[in-house]
């Protein structure tokens, strides 16, 4: 009986050694090396949410606000009359879409400095500073404001839908 307990004592720490060395070798540039080798495109991951995001701009003048009344929060959609919004499907959204998967552009059609690219969406953030969406969703071409050169979101193409659709902004011609 001693023997055998003696004998999974040892078995486990070196099973929690070998998982220890091994999750200090993984790296974020091992995985897309290993990725590739399988052909799977490189890609990264985009911090869209610097801090709280607390209003959400479109081009259209269509906005979506999280407005303090008094202990209260919630999120209104404007188009242009308020309308509340589901607290925590916003929520869920913010915590969803915040990070979205890119890839890179490197063969670019368009020149980034020659296309004057459209806003899509400014995320204004509680500390007072934005960040600009510019592209062409149709496309799956973006750039953000400040410092994010073009890429490809599949996931931000999706976050974009899901967004009007739970502001019930319908598409204006």
């Amino acid at each position: 009986m001693q023997n055998r307990l003696v004998f999974k004592l040892i078995i486990l720490t070196v099973a929690l050694v070998v998982v220890v060395l091994l999750a200090r070798a993984v790296t974020p540039e091992r995985v897309e090396k290993f990725l590739a080798a399988f052909g799977v495109e490189p890609s990264s991951i985009l911090n869209l949410c610097d801090n709280r995001v607390d209003l959400i701009l479109f081009p259209d003048g269509r906005k979506i606000e999280e407005v303090k009344s008094g202990m209260d929060m919630k999120w209104v959609a404007y188009d242009p009359t308020p309308r509340e919004l589901s607290y925590l499907e916003m929520e869920k959204w913010l915590g969803q879409y915040c990070r979205v998967a890119t890839q890179t552009i490197e063969k670019l059609e368009m020149k980034p400095e020659k296309v004057a690219m459209p806003v899509v969406l400014v995320l204004k953030f509680i500390d007072g500073r934005t960040k600009s969406i510019e592209g062409f969703p149709e496309r799956n071409f973006f750039a953000a404001h400040p410092g994010v050169p073009p890429f490809a979101s599949s996931d931000l193409v999706e976050a974009l839908k899901e967004l009007r659709r739970l502001a019930q902004f319908e598409e204006k011609p």
